[in-house]
């Protein structure tokens, strides 16, 4: 009875480890607690669970890639290749190959950014052989963000910001404003939040916005109420005095 009394409180307690550890896999901020984390990792190596755990700490890895943060996600992946290799048949596994993969990623990054400076063409090459990278290690925002600071030419600059637009990343979340306000200045584009508009072309002098096509005035609505009723002698009538104005209300309108 005693055995079976200890066995089910250890039970219990390892219920409410994996059900914290759950929830913090899908919280970033309850995970953010180190104690959180250090009883997690505590958990996953007693039940020598290593396959689990290197999981757990890719997934670690790819919140602070996506909070930009490459060097604490690299730890992450070291650490889950570290207690990956306990596990059996690890190094033939799907995930040792992905980990592996997103290791070589991350470290290309980094080394495009401490390169930038000294050799921006190697730098420029690595970025834009990582944009082909699916394993989801490096955010392609932070690849174009490194391209814009190398890129000195404008219209260049512009079609990386062009780019990402056109694959659904928001340029001002990786770029300050200003830099792409100038950079779109360049090259004679302007910008606006959205989707980048290349067209190069203002709008025409003489196009008429929806809201005055429909502000329509008190002699304009008896007109209307007229053409709605078919009507169409005094509506003919005042568009011989008024002129085109009022016809393209009618027009919208009708």
């Amino acid at each position: 009875m005693l055995f079976l009394s200890i066995f089910s409180w250890s039970l219990g307690i390892y219920r409410v480890i994996h059900v914290c550890t759950i929830r913090a896999r899908n919280n970033r901020d309850y995970a953010q607690d180190p104690n959180m984390k250090k009883a997690m990792v505590q958990f996953y190596t007693r039940a020598k669970a290593y396959e689990q755990l290197a999981s757990l700490l890719n997934a670690w890895s790819d919140s602070e890639a996506v909070e930009g943060d490459y060097e604490r996600a690299i730890r992450w992946l070291h650490e889950a290749k570290k207690y990956g290799q306990k596990a059996e048949q690890w190094e033939s596994s799907q995930q040792s190959m992905q980990i592996e993969r997103k290791i070589k990623s991350t470290n290309s990054f980094l080394s495009a950014r401490e390169i930038s400076s000294s050799d921006p063409a190697q730098a420029r090459t690595i970025c834009i052989k990582l944009l082909d990278d699916v394993d989801g290690s490096v955010q392609p925002g932070d690849c174009y963000a490194l391209l814009l600071e190398l890129e000195t030419d404008c219209m260049k600059a512009y079609e990386y910001i062009k780019a990402m637009s056109a694959k659904g990343i928001a340029p001002e979340e990786y770029i300050d404003e200003e830099t792409i306000v100038s950079i779109c200045k360049g090259a004679n584009r302007d910008w606006k939040r959205g989707p980048v508009d290349d067209s190069g072309e203002e709008e025409s002098d003489d196009s008429l916005e929806s809201s005055d096509i429909l502000a329509l005035d008190e002699k304009d609505q008896s007109i209307m109420d007229s053409a709605i009723n078919r009507d169409w002698n005094p509506v003919r009538d005042q568009i011989t005095k008024r002129g085109s104005d009022l016809s393209l209300k009618l027009v919208c309108c009708i």
